[in-house]
Formats: structure tokens, C-alpha cells, sequence
């Protein structure tokens, strides 16, 4: 196991199967747990690509052992999810946008701000072609 961040992936659709495959060719990057409102997708990504942990996504957002949720979710729960991983104090990577509005993005600066966490955003398919 890494000595590095631990990491919750929520929303275990078609895009998380890349994610979890790259994030596991990082060794200073631990992929811990996952999450979905739909429990067997979670459970069947955690199987495929040997995550340790299939939780609820209140679990997922609320567990002390994380350091930073990647927040894979339908774009118009991209801000609620990310702003409640946030508020745990956990450092937050979106699949874009960041949220449906352009204040939704603002509140959420404000919020990694005040918890002194980091926000970040995919530009584009995580470490695809394009980076």
C-alpha cells in the first residue's frame, strides 16, 4: 500500500473504470474505497480493479481515512457532492464542470478555501492524449 493520499471515487460509471486504472499506476496515490447511489456499481467497480472498499456515497464523503474524494458523478451533482466532501475536509477532483452554474463553482472555491483543501477540475479525459 502507498504512504501517499488515500482516495474515494464517487460515481462508479462508465468513466470511473478509467480513473481507477490510472490511479492505480500511481505509487504515491492509494485508491481506497468507492462509492454510487447504485451499491452493485460500486461493488463491481471495487471487484474489477481490486478497490478494498464498496461504501454508500454518505459513508464515502463522511470516512475520516480519506484525503481527497474524485467526484465522477452526473454534472448536475457535481456541486452538492463536491461541496459535502469539502465540508469533511477533503480535497475534491471533479469530472467537469465544477458545477451547473457559475456560482455553484464560486461557493465552491470558497468553501476548499475556508476548509484549506484543495479543488480541482478535469480540463479534459484524466490523463488522456490531450495532457
Amino acid at each position: 500500500m502507498s504512504e501517499g493520499p488515500r482516495i474515494g471515487i464517487v460515481g462508479c460509471g462508465v468513466i470511473a473504470r478509467a480513473y481507477a486504472q490510472k490511479l492505480q499506476t500511481l505509487p504515491y496515490l492509494e485508491l481506497d474505497a468507492c462509492a454510487d447511489l447504485v451499491p452493485e456499481k460500486a461493488r463491481e467497480l471495487a471487484a474489477a480493479h481490486a478497490i478494498p472498499r464498496a461504501l454508500g456515497v454518505n459513508a464515502l464523503l463522511s470516512d475520516s481515512d480519506l484525503d481527497v474524494i474524485v467526484n465522477l458523478t452526473i454534472p448536475s451533482a457535481h456541486s452538492e457532492v463536491s461541496r459535502a466532501a469539502l465540508e469533511a475536509g477533503k480535497s475534491v477532483y471533479s469530472e467537469k464542470p465544477l458545477g451547473l452554474e457559475l456560482t455553484e463553482g464560486r461557493h465552491l472555491l470558497e468553501a476548499a478555501a475556508k476548509q484549506g483543501v484543495r479543488l480541482g477540475c478535469a480540463p479534459d479525459t484524466f490523463l488522456g492524449a490531450g495532457l
